[in-house]
């Protein structure tokens, strides 16, 4: 017997329905007339978009769902890899990288749709400098 009891999170069904939220808010932002900005990293103050009534489109979330959706079918996913490859873009950039900007080259939408064009980029940080530090 443990020492500790454990069982399953029970609010997480609730988290993945909030989540997916976000994501169709932010396909529809465009046509529903809401302005969206966009950014590489999530830590890029998400606060000041929403005072401003702004959708917020983040980029590693964003690629992580994409890249969590490709464990049941990869064939769209490995769509982006091969756009991103094609359009010269090295297979050893960083995966979360080209899952990204394939994404953007074919305009398709990982939860459906057009890929979402965003009114501005706000990015306080040099993303991938910092990641290649850290693996080193």
């Amino acid at each position: 017997m443990t020492k500790y009891k454990t069982e399953p999170l029970k609010c997480w069904n609730k988290a993945k329905e909030l989540r997916n939220k976000i994501y169709d808010r932010i396909g529809k932002a465009r046509d529903e007339g809401r302005k969206m900005i966009v950014s590489g990293g999530t830590e890029s103050a998400i606060s000041l978009p929403a005072g401003f009534d702004m959708e917020f489109f983040g980029g590693e979330p964003y690629v992580a769902g994409c890249a969590f959706m490709g464990k049941n079918d990869s064939s769209k996913y490995m769509k982006y890899f091969e756009t991103a490859e094609a359009a010269k873009y090295p297979r050893d950039l960083c995966s979360y990288m080209r899952l990204s900007v394939g994404s953007l080259l074919c305009n398709s939408y990982a939860f459906g749709g057009a890929y979402p064009k965003p009114e501005f980029n706000l990015q306080t940080h040099e993303l991938i400098s910092k990641r290649l530090k850290a693996a080193c």
